[in-house]
C-alpha cells in the first residue's frame, strides 16, 4: 500500500498537475500558433497580390497612353494640295536622334531652308544644315547661292567643302552644332576637319547674302619708288586682298562678279581689278586695301564704280582727305643735324603742318629740302620712317618718324558686312 502512493505521487506535478495534462496543453498551444501564423501568412501574400495588381494597372495606362502619344504623333494628315498648312506637333512628340560628331563630321539629322537673300536682313540671320549637309535654296535670287540653281536643292556632305573656297567643319560635341569656316583655299582643311595651313575661325554671318563665296583677289606689290605723284599710286609693298560686289535693285551682292588682278610695275604702285558684268547690277563696290596680315574679312568699301574695271593708287601723295582728325597742336620736326642716338616721336595739329629742317629734309615724304608741307586735317603721310642716329656717327645721320594711321576707325557706311571671330553658325535646334 506503501509503495501504491509513492508512485502516484511521481506522477504528479508539485502543483497537483499530472504530465500528461502538461503535455496536452502544449499541444493546444502549438495548433493555435500555426494557426495564427497560417492566417498571417495569408495576409501578406495577399497584400503583395494587390500591390502587383495596382503596379500592373499603372504600367497598362502609362503604355496606352505612350501608345496614344505615338499615334498621335505618327497621325497622317489630309489636305488640299492647294492649301498652305502648318502642323505643330506636341512637346512630347519624339525628335530625330542626334549623334555625337566624330573627327569625320556627321551633323544632325534635318533639312533647313536657306533665306532667300532678296529677304535676306542687313542683321545677324541663322542658318542650320542637315546630316548630309543639305540645304535648301529658295527664293527668286536663288542663283546667288553658289553650288545651287535658283530653287533647286544642294548636297554637301559633312565635313567636305561647301562652297569652293570656303569649307565649313563641325565641333565634335553639341547640339548646339557649332560650324567653323575657312576663309581661303590656301587654309582649307583636310576632310576631318583638322590640321592644314590655316587658323580655324568660328563665325557669325552680318551680310547680305547666303553661302557667298566670298571670293578674294590679292595681289603682292612689289618695293615702290617714291618719288612724285606724276609716277602712279602709294600702295606700300605687301599683299592686299578685295572683294568686288554687284548692286542690284534686290541688293548687294558678293562673290558674284569675280574680279581678277592686274598689278602694274613696281615703280608705278597701282593695282587694277577687273570682273565680269553681273545682270541687272547698277554699280559695283570695291572693298579692300587691307594688308595680308589684317583679317581678309574686315575690308572697307574704297570706291563704287558703274564700269568692270578700277584701279588702285592707293592713298594720294598730294590729295589728302578722309582719313583720321589729327590733335590740336603743331609741332616742327627735330633738326636732324642736332639729332641724338635714340627714336623721337613727333605729333601733328589740326592742320597737320609738318616744318621740313636740317640736312636730311628731303627724307620727308611730302617736303624737299628745307621747305615747309602742309597737310590738311586728318591726313596720311604714307610713310614710315625711324629717326635715330647710328653709335659714334658724326655728324649724327637719321631717318624720321612722320605716319598717320589710315581710316583708322572708319564710318559705319564704309563696312559692307563685319563677320565676328567669336558667334557660331549655329544651327537653330529644331531638328
Amino acid at each position: 500500500m506503501h509503495a501504491r502512493l509513492q508512485v502516484r505521487r511521481v506522477a504528479e506535478a508539485q502543483d497537483g498537475f499530472t504530465l500528461s495534462e502538461l503535455l496536452v496543453v502544449l499541444v493546444i498551444i502549438g495548433i493555435v500558433l500555426v494557426g495564427i501564423t497560417q492566417l498571417f501568412t495569408s495576409g501578406l501574400n495577399a497584400e503583395a497580390d494587390q500591390t502587383k495588381r495596382v503596379n500592373a494597372q499603372q504600367d497598362a495606362r502609362v503604355a496606352l497612353d505612350q501608345l496614344r502619344r505615338e499615334l498621335h504623333c505618327a497621325s497622317g494628315l489630309s489636305y488640299d494640295s492647294a492649301s498652305s498648312v502648318t502642323v505643330t506637333l506636341p512637346s512630347y512628340c519624339s525628335s530625330s536622334p542626334t549623334t555625337t560628331l566624330s573627327a569625320a563630321v556627321t551633323l544632325p539629322s534635318a533639312t533647313i531652308s536657306a533665306v532667300a537673300t532678296d529677304k535676306f536682313n542687313s542683321g545677324a540671320n541663322t542658318i542650320s544644315f542637315g546630316s548630309s549637309g543639305t540645304v535648301t535654296c529658295t527664293g527668286t535670287t536663288g542663283t546667288s547661292f553658289t553650288g545651287c540653281s535658283g530653287g533647286t536643292a544642294g548636297t554637301y556632305p559633312s565635313g567636305e567643302t561647301v562652297t569652293s573656297p570656303v569649307t565649313w567643319c563641325a565641333t565634335t560635341s553639341g547640339p548646339p552644332y557649332q560650324l567653323k569656316r575657312y576663309a581661303t583655299n590656301a587654309s582649307v582643311p583636310t576632310a576631318s576637319c583638322t590640321g592644314a595651313g590655316g587658323v580655324q575661325r568660328t563665325e557669325w554671318l552680318v551680310s547680305s547674302s547666303v553661302f557667298s563665296s566670298y571670293t578674294r583677289a590679292a595681289a603682292v606689290v612689289g618695293a615702290p619708288t617714291f618719288t612724285t605723284a606724276t609716277t602712279g599710286g602709294r600702295i606700300q609693298p605687301g599683299t592686299y586682298t578685295y572683294d568686288v560686289t554687284a548692286v542690284t535693285s534686290s541688293g548687294e551682292f558678293s562673290g558674284t562678279p569675280t574680279p581678277t588682278i592686274v598689278p602694274a610695275g613696281s615703280t608705278s604702285n597701282t593695282i587694277t581689278l577687273n570682273w565680269s558684268s553681273y545682270p541687272g547690277a547698277t554699280s559695283y563696290r570695291i572693298y579692300g586695301r587691307d594688308n595680308g596680315d589684317v583679317t581678309a574679312e574686315g575690308l572697307r568699301l574704297l570706291a563704287t564704280v558703274s564700269t568692270t574695271s578700277w584701279t588702285d593708287t592707293g592713298p594720294p601723295l598730294t590729295t589728302l582727305s578722309n582719313n583720321v582728325t589729327l590733335p590740336n597742336t603743331t609741332i616742327p620736326v627735330v633738326d636732324t643735324s642736332t639729332f641724338t642716338w635714340s627714336p623721337n616721336t613727333i605729333s601733328f595739329g589740326p592742320s597737320g603742318t609738318v616744318t621740313c629742317t636740317g640736312k636730311t629734309a628731303t627724307s620727308f615724304i611730302g617736303c624737299s629740302g628745307g621747305l615747309t608741307g602742309t597737310y590738311p586735317s586728318g591726313t596720311n603721310v604714307f610713310q614710315d620712317r625711324t629717326m635715330a642716329s647710328p653709335v659714334g656717327a658724326a655728324p649724327p645721320l637719321a631717318t624720321l618718324n612722320v605716319s598717320l594711321v589710315l581710316d583708322q576707325t572708319p564710318a559705319n557706311t564704309s563696312q559692307r558686312f563685319t563677320l565676328s571671330d567669336a558667334i557660331s553658325l549655329r544651327n537653330s535646334g529644331r531638328f
